[in-house]
C-alpha cells in the first residue's frame, strides 16, 4: 500500500518568504479591509432611515432606490475595500513562496477580487419591486463570492499549522451555515415580505470571513517579525 505524503501543511517553523516594511504594509491592508467593511456597513445603516440591522440585508443599503445618504456612502466601499484587499492578496502571494496552501489561497483571493469587479453592474432593487436581470445577476455574484471565500479559507486553513487549521475549518462551518440561511430569504425579499433575523444571519456570514482575513494577516505579520528577528 502506497503512503501519501501531506504536502499542503508546512512545518511548524515555517516563516513567510517575504518580510520587511513593504510586506508588513501589505498585510496590514488585510486588517484595514475588514475594519473598513464593518465601518461602512454600520455607518450606512445609521444613515438609512428605518433600516434594520437585525432584519434587512446588507445589499439593501446600496439597492436601487435606497436613500442617497446610504447608497452613496456604500458605493465608496467597493473601491476602498478592493484596493486594501488587493494589497493584502499581494502580501499573501509574496509570503506564500514555499507554502503551497497559502499560495493557492492567495490566487483564489485574486479570483475573488476579479469576480467582485462585477458587483457595480448588478445592484439589487429594493424589496417588493419587480425582479430584473440585475437582481438575478446579484444573486449569482453572491453565490460565486461565497464559493471563492470558502475556497481561499479552505486552502489557507492548511498554511499555518494544526491550530490555525482547526480554527479555520470552524470559520468555514459557520460561514457555510449562515450562507445557506441568508439565501433562504431570497423569495421573501423579492415578495417584499418580512425577513426576521436576516440582517443578523448575513452579518455573521460576512463578519466571520472578515475576521478570518484579519487573523491571517496578524499571523503572517507575527511570523514575519520572528523571521526578521532570527535573521
Amino acid at each position: 500500500m502506497t503512503s501519501i505524503e501531506m504536502r499542503h501543511e508546512p512545518a511548524t517553523d515555517w516563516r513567510p518568504a517575504a518580510h520587511g516594511a513593504v510586506q508588513e504594509t501589505l498585510l496590514i491592508s488585510g486588517l484595514l479591509s475588514s475594519l473598513a467593511y464593518v465601518a461602512f456597513d454600520l455607518t450606512a445603516a445609521a444613515r438609512y432611515p428605518g433600516y434594520s440591522l437585525v432584519n434587512q440585508a446588507i445589499s439593501e443599503l446600496s439597492a436601487i432606490g435606497a436613500p442617497p445618504a446610504s447608497a452613496d456612502l456604500w458605493r465608496w466601499l467597493g473601491p476602498i475595500y478592493g484596493i486594501l484587499f488587493a494589497a493584502f492578496t499581494i502580501g499573501v502571494l509574496r509570503a506564500g513562496r514555499g507554502n503551497r496552501a497559502l499560495r493557492i489561497s492567495g490566487w483564489i483571493m485574486l479570483a475573488f477580487i476579479g469576480w467582485g469587479l462585477l458587483w457595480p453592474f448588478f445592484p439589487m432593487h429594493q424589496r417588493g419591486t419587480e425582479t430584473t436581470t440585475s437582481d438575478v445577476g446579484h444573486l449569482i455574484l453572491g453565490g460565486g463570492s461565497n464559493v471563492l471565500i470558502l475556497g481561499f479559507i479552505g486552502f489557507g486553513a492548511f498554511a499555518l499549522g494544526s491550530r490555525f487549521r482547526t480554527w479555520s475549518l470552524g470559520i468555514m462551518l459557520v460561514f457555510f451555515t449562515t450562507a445557506l440561511g441568508t439565501f433562504s430569504y431570497v423569495n421573501d425579499i423579492g415578495a417584499g415580505a418580512p425577513t426576521p433575523w436576516l440582517g443578523i444571519v448575513e452579518r455573521i456570514m460576512i463578519y466571520v470571513y472578515l475576521l478570518w482575513v484579519a487573523v491571517l494577516a496578524a499571523a503572517l505579520m507575527g511570523r514575519g517579525r520572528i523571521r526578521t528577528t532570527v535573521s
